[in-house]
This record gives C-alpha cells, sequence and structure tokens, in this order.
C-alpha cells in the first residue's frame, strides 16, 4: 500500500473483527524492506537471540534517515527472503517484529492525533475461514504492545520535530545531534524491567533536549535552525502520517 492508501484504509477499533488465519505459506516473508523496529521489537528479539544491539544491526540490519522524519530507522536488511525464514518457518517466531506479528493489519498514526489506529491490508495469502477481533490478534504481541506503540509513536513524534528544527545548523553538529537521537530512541533499554516507563523517561528527555537547544538559540550559542514545518515539493506539511 502507498502513503495515500494508509491515509484512506479504513480505520478498525479494538472491536471490530475481520476474517483471516495464517497458513504459514511465507509470502509476507519475501521482498519486505519496510520491517521498522521499535524498542520493544529490539529488546524482545535481542534478548531471544542473547545478542547485543549492536550485533543484532550488524548482522541483520540497517540504519537510514527517514525521508520526512529525518530520524534514525531501523529495519531488518532487505533481501529477497527473511533471514529468519528458514525451511517455512520463523526463527524467531516467539519474538518477531510487530509488524510480523500484525499482519495483515497495519497501524497508523496521524500528525497531531495522540491516538494509534489500525487498518486491514490487501492480501491474497492465508485463509478467511475464521473471524477474530482486532483486540485478540494484537494479544500476540503481549500484554505491554499496546501502551508501548502509543509511547513510541509520542517518542518519534517528539524526535522528528527536534530533527527537523535543527536542519539548518552546521553539518558536523547535526550529524552529532542525530548519533545523540539515536541513543535516547533506540539504546541502552533494560530487558528486564518494563518498557512503558523507560520510554516514558526518553520522551521526557527529548523534550529536554529541545528545550535545551531552543534557549540555546534564543541565547546566540549557535545559529537558529529552520524551525518552522517543512514542505515537500507539492506543498502539503511532511510527516502527516507515521506507518509503524
Amino acid at each position: 500500500m502507498d502513503r495515500n492508501e494508509f491515509i484512506h484504509a479504513e480505520k478498525l477499533s479494538l472491536q471490530d473483527r475481520f476474517r483471516f488465519s495464517c497458513d504459514g505459506c511465507g509470502k509476507c516473508c519475501r521482498d519486505r524492506g519496510d520491517i521498522t523496529l521499535s524498542p520493544y521489537d529490539l529488546v524482545r528479539i535481542t534478548g531471544y537471540l542473547e545478542i547485543t544491539l549492536e550485533e543484532f544491526i550488524d548482522t541483520y540490519c540497517e540504519v537510514f534517515i527517514g525521508e520526512s522524519s529525518k530520524i534514525p530507522i531501523i529495519r531488518l536488511r532487505h533481501t529477497a527472503v527473511c533471514v529468519f525464514l528458514m525451511r517455512g518457518k520463523c526463527l524467531i517466531q516467539e519474538a518477531k517484529p510487530s509488524v510480523c506479528v500484525m499482519y495483515p493489519l497495519g497501524r497508523i498514526s496521524l500528525k497531531g492525533e495522540n491516538k494509534i489506529k489500525y487498518f486491514l491490508q490487501d492480501t491474497d495469502c492465508g485463509k478467511k475461514d475464521s473471524e477474530v477481533s482486532v483486540a485478540d490478534w494484537l494479544r500476540n504481541l503481549g500484554e505491554e504492545h499496546e501502551e508501548c506503540a502509543g509511547l513510541w509513536h509520542e517518542l518519534i513524534g517528539s524526535a522528528s520535530e527536534f530533527m527537523r528544527s535543527i536542519s539548518q545548523i552546521q553539518e558536523e553538529s547535526r550529524l552529532r545531534l542525530q548519533g545523540v537521537i539515536f541513543g535516547l530512541m533506540y539504546d541502552g533499554y533494560d530487558g528486564g524491567k518494563a518498557l512503558a516507563p523507560q520510554l516514558r523517561k526518553r520522551i521526557d528527555n527529548m523534550k529536554e533536549l529541545h528545550q535545551a537547544f531552543a534557549t540555546a538559540v534564543e541565547t546566540g550559542l549557535v545559529s537558529p535552525g529552520d524551525a518552522g514545518e517543512r514542505r515537500n515539493t507539492d506543498g502539503q506539511a511532511d510527516d502527516n502520517i507515521r506507518v509503524f
């Protein structure tokens, strides 16, 4: 689905029901370049594989800067077949990414709205022989999922706002701050503790960083960045939609 299809797709409540059951065909594990990873995913997967975040990223992922959001994004490396698919089975089934667990559901958040919405993706795989509610389908993600997804959305928004506000400062300083943002977003989570409080702390830290930069601009310590809303070639505001 493209950007406009995400926006206009029919949104589902947690009580809405849809017909789908996975038949293990593996189609959703092939030619996917959209498996983005949140801290919730990273903590679960690295814990399951018993490796560090750095080892996981170096071996299985790629990091890029979002074209609109300007923030660092981690996703599974795009390959013809997912590296974790072996003989038709997922090697990290118990800890696989949220994007995979939710399929065929997708989730979306619109700029200015604090609520996450779900939608049903078009799919030609699986069976339509059973009906399930959105809430029941999402239980496969674990008890913390819904709360953490909302907090992650808030952290993404705060980080994106900050990165777009510093777009005009010197490249060396911008790249250094980009590294700080990466650390705040992804690094140093304690997998042995509840994730939601840790995300709330990161959100507070991000707001403090943004305020510190704004103060530095006001006092003349740094040159003003482009703090205004940036627009794309169609004249529409960037980052109106986040799919994660």
